[in-house]
């Protein structure tokens, strides 16, 4: 949140009269500040207050919180971080961790018509199916589906709508991956060869968006 309040365990320069009160509000409500400290912080915003705070509670598990070093034309820096997710406990011996099912764009439908139809002629169908092999059904019909379309997923990335982009083409959409991808390895290994790649990626693609 924009706090519009300064103290220093958020990295402000100076506490104020407002500080001091978000700060006792936070202890009574029993919360954590999750902002790290500006020392440890491998990039740090210029030009900033530092008046922008995260906030959780006790059963939140923050993995990491940076900033990134994304220029702007706001006086309020993008914050990124990232928290464990857990699972329910009763739910831990049930919940499987499954590929998502791609788009309908993504998916090549007569290579999901083909194999789905070939999939369903080894259901067996009961005379006379009770509740639970109905349920049973439903599950082992959902499952296939779901399969037969990550089985059937096109190789070719969907394209922007060229009536509202004309200017767009594959060249673009290949150097803004690879943009990303380097911004992902840098922002996690934080390595100088990282981030002179992540550099030249980013150059290289806005140059081409300028010029298309």
């Amino acid at each position: 949140m924009d706090s519009n309040a300064k103290n220093r365990l958020w990295n402000s320069p100076t506490t104020d009269a407002k500080g001091v009160k978000l700060e006792c509000l936070i202890h009574s409500e029993n919360l954590n500040i999750i902002n790290s400290n500006t020392s440890d912080l491998d990039f740090t915003p210029g030009g900033t207050s530092f008046q922008d705070v995260t906030l959780a509670g006790d059963k939140v598990v923050v993995l990491r919180w940076f900033f990134p070093s994304i220029p702007l034309l706001s006086d309020h820096p993008y914050i990124y971080f990232e928290i464990s997710r857990v699972c329910h406990a009763s739910r831990l011996k049930t919940s499987t961790c499954t590929p998502s099912v791609p788009p309908i764009a993504r998916i090549n439908l007569a290579k999901f018509g083909a194999q789905l139809s070939v999939g369903l002629k080894s259901f067996p169908l009961p005379l006379s199916p009770s509740k639970s092999d109905i349920d049973s059904l439903i599950a082992d019909v959902s499952s296939l589906i779901s399969v037969t379309a990550r089985n059937s997923k096109s190789d070719n990335s969907p394209l922007p709508h060229r009536r509202c982009m004309p200017w767009w083409f594959k060249d673009l959409c290949a150097l803004r991956n690879n943009t990303r991808r380097a911004f992902k390895c840098w922002s996690v290994q934080k390595s100088l060869a990282n981030r002179v790649l992540y550099t030249e990626q980013k150059a290289s693609y806005q140059r081409e968006l300028r010029r298309a």
